[in-house]
């Protein structure tokens, strides 16, 4: 059992998840949207968010099987044992590792283009860093406090300055409504279903809840949250970029941000980009955590020791290899595809075993 001191409150949960999910993919996702379902698209989104609850569910109905409210790096030794349980819990720490190096990385790039162009990523990247081991060192509490601010504070700022977009809107870019296949439509859903990743969390900070199970509708609460804000962004971009400008704009929610003009601030965007480092700094914070917690369960390693590990690995991976626009768009696509299939294919067949399990230990009891 975890001490009352490291725990939260069941609605804390509503801002670990919403941090989780929304990281640098808002800024972009608008464009890898398109690609299948056009500006039919919108509607994939309203039908992601629907699988996500389904998931949501999955995840709680798992996890609520076991009355000493484990964790998924336990769950794993319980189903498979401690050799390949350790291997499965190996996998998962580095799942949340490059989780939150690709939001890390992402975010770095975000920062060269738009605010220091002729400056060296690396100055940027070390104070990135530093700031980052602070949060995450202070311990789980900490980053739950910096959640609730990464959400408050930027959406406070934000989402109020989208309505100065509303009447540069050209409503008929959503007409007509037409989708091409069943197939566009899958492929849409996979696509924004890849936006939502970071759900997963819930599978390692559920042991450290409050009675874990009354945070339930505080987790799909956050998914309708987030669900309700890529929809209305999505909306907003398909209805400001016709289907020819959305092709080669790389981040259209930023891009959408400069058409705001306000006396004495001329680049609006450069106070929004800094404003969203605090979302980005609170969603690296969960998933680095998430690592070092993995690592803490698995092989007994300390939190500091493993975090100082894993923030060198951030310096080394960009220094050697994502250097460049290229390497970054490969490394998220390949980290979305990974998190699509460990929520869509791993979770419900964990879910399964874990059923099954459960059943038979208590036959077995009786």
């Amino acid at each position: 059992m975890e001490k009352e001191s490291h725990t939260i409150s069941p609605y804390l949960v509503f801002f670990l998840l919403n941090s989780s999910m929304i990281g640098v993919g808002i800024l972009n996702f608008q464009r890898e949207l398109i690609n299948h379902g056009g500006y039919s698209s919108w509607i994939s989104v309203i039908l992601a968010g629907i699988t996500i609850h389904l998931l949501v569910w999955i995840i709680y109905r798992m996890l609520s099987t076991d009355p000493l409210n484990s964790d998924l790096i336990s769950l794993n030794k319980a189903c498979f044992g401690r050799i390949v349980g350790n291997l499965i819990n190996g996998s998962v720490v580095l799942y949340f590792f490059m989780g939150a190096f690709t939001v890390f990385r992402g975010f770095v790039e975000i920062v060269q283009v738009w605010l220091f162009t002729s400056m060296s990523l690396y100055p940027v990247s070390v104070v990135f860093l530093v700031v980052i081991y602070y949060t995450i060192s202070g311990g789980f509490r900490t980053v739950t406090g910096m959640s609730f601010w990464g959400i408050v504070l930027p959406y406070v700022v934000v989402i109020p300055l989208l309505f100065f977009v509303i009447k540069y809107l050209h409503p008929r870019n959503l007409l007509p409504l037409h989708v091409n296949s069943v197939e566009d439509i899958l492929l849409s859903i996979k696509t924004m279903a890849l936006q939502f990743s970071g759900i997963e969390v819930i599978l390692i900070i559920y042991p450290l809840v409050q009675t874990p199970k009354k945070s339930y509708k505080w987790a799909q609460w956050a998914v309708l949250s987030t669900t309700s804000i890529y929809l209305v962004l999505t909306l907003l971009a398909f209805m400001f970029f016709s289907q020819g400008q959305m092709k080669h704009i790389i981040w259209p929610t930023v891009t959408l941000l400069k058409i705001i003009e306000i006396p004495l601030i001329q680049r609006l965007e450069y106070i929004v980009i800094s404003i969203w480092f605090l979302k980005i700094l609170a969603t690296i914070s969960i998933f680095l955590w998430a690592a070092c917690r993995g690592v803490k369960t698995t092989v007994n390693i300390k939190h500091r020791t493993s975090l100082l590990i894993f923030l060198a690995g951030f310096l080394a991976l960009q220094l050697l290899f994502f250097k460049d626009r290229s390497g970054i768009s490969e490394l998220s696509k390949f980290n979305s595809n990974v998190g699509f299939y460990f929520n869509y294919v791993y979770i419900p067949i964990l879910f399964v075993i874990v059923l099954l399990r459960s059943k038979f230990m208590s036959k077995k009891i009786e």
